[in-house]
């Protein structure tokens, strides 16, 4: 009842008719109204750039006030996201309010001037735009406004993470699925993922599911190379042969020329390697050895 500032209901008999002004602003004009899924009605207040939440018992338990002045919010739907949508008639834009009063606005083209809105049956809400003669849609699933991102060193035995991204139309939960050259990675589907010799010279993604109750919408992080490895030489002088052989392997590098030399140490420690140590050189190098003999 926008000129007596009340929100009526009437009973399923049609005769009994209720009034409720109490908790309403004052010049507010209730204009539209719908079912919520909190088992409330959510109301529009044209006048006075509010959502309106009252009980089916008549208590008006909130106000909330939108973000943007004179947008003049007019009809309003509850959404298969379990939220509320509404027109904002003088503000060109599309509202949405959770049952908690979290509001977000979606701008539309100069002079839309969104008038009706309905919840669509395919995960969407459907508008017409009075001022352009246009029907609108917007859906109501999560939309990703910042791409997930992966981080950490992309070499094998270290740990990447992947970020969730930015969402519109407040997703509840998340689910993720690394990706080796678009090809999903068994068992890899947390927001984590240690790199193995298998993801060498290859690509990895990662794939976001957000959901909310409208359903699931994806994204897929930028790839990420896993580069070859490059043998860095060790320092294995004074190691026992065998030692020194583990750790060439380690460092993605491999024995070349092994030399005997008598010496008064030990027998059987390396004496002297080439290249020296610090090295960087393609995997596989050979690095020769001088190693003790008595």
């Amino acid at each position: 009842e926008a000129s007596s500032n009340r929100v009526g209901n009437i009973n399923p008999t049609l005769t009994t008719i209720n009034e409720f002004a109490t908790g309403i602003t004052a010049g507010s004009a209730p204009t539209g109204i719908t079912a919520g899924a909190d088992s409330a009605l959510w109301f529009t207040e044209r006048a006075g750039d509010r959502i309106g939440r009252i009980t089916t018992a008549g208590a008006v338990t909130n106000e909330f006030a939108l973000p943007t002045p004179g947008s003049q919010p007019t009809a309003i739907t509850s959404g298969s996201d379990g939220a509320l949508w509404f027109t904002e008639n003088r503000a060109d834009q599309i509202g949405r309010i959770s049952t908690s009063g979290t509001v977000t606005e979606t701008p539309l083209q100069a002079v839309s001037s969104p008038a009706g809105i309905v919840a669509g049956p395919d995960a969407a809400v459907w508008f017409t735009e009075q001022g352009r003669d246009r029907i609108g849609r917007l859906p109501t699933t999560p939309q990703n406004s910042a791409l997930p991102a992966i981080t950490g060193t992309a070499t094998p035995g270290h740990k990447l993470s992947c970020s969730a991204g930015s969402w519109t139309n407040s997703p509840t939960a998340f689910a993720y699925r690394w990706k080796r050259n678009d090809n999903p990675i068994a068992g890899a589907t947390s927001a984590s993922y240690v790199v193995t010799t298998a993801d060498t010279s290859h690509k990895l993604t990662c794939t976001v599911a957000a959901t909310n109750g409208a359903g699931s919408t994806t994204a897929t992080s930028a790839a990420v190379t896993v580069p070859k490895p490059h043998c860095v030489v060790p320092n294995v002088v004074g190691k026992k042969r065998g030692a020194a052989k583990k750790a060439l392997k380690k460092a993605h590098c491999a024995v070349g020329k092994v030399r005997k030399k008598r010496s008064s140490g030990k027998p059987n420690r390396v004496l002297s390697q080439k290249p020296k140590p610090g090295k960087h050189l393609p995997a596989g190098s050979k690095v020769s050895l001088v190693v003790s003999k008595r």
